[in-house]
């Protein structure tokens, strides 16, 4: 177990001239990264906000879910789904890109690191 888990970190990580150790860059981890999340956030949110919707119109007496049940709740995912991994993609891009501007040193990065690469870098 111990053996395996130094070849991970060995593979994992790059060393500079100076002995350092730094982490691999992954061009697409963040946009994939990102695509995912938004991806998530519709798939899990897209059944309350349709059951949201069709409470606010629904009439006295009819049931808000019975248009077609739970694939029913689905009706109309696409386009958010493909705009919101889109942008969320974009997001991530922008953070990581910034934080790699900022910070590209070993270690953890200081706070307003952090806080520049969120303000500034998920603006697309």
């Amino acid at each position: 177990m111990e053996r395996n888990s130094e070849m991970v970190m060995r593979n994992s990580v790059s060393r500079r001239k100076s002995g350092t150790q730094v982490p691999n860059f992954c061009p697409h981890c963040a946009p994939i990264s990102g695509a995912m999340a938004g991806a998530v956030g519709i798939i899990i949110g897209q059944p309350f906000d349709t059951l949201k919707v069709r409470l606010q119109i629904a009439r006295l007496g009819t049931p808000a879910a019975q248009h077609g049940g739970l694939l029913g709740m689905y009706r109309g995912i696409i386009p958010p789904l493909l705009t919101s991994t889109f942008v969320s993609s974009l997001c991530f891009l922008g953070f990581d890109a910034v934080y790699r501007a900022l910070h590209a040193g070993p270690g953890p990065a200081p706070l307003h690191v952090h806080w520049l690469a969120g303000s500034v870098g998920v603006i697309p």
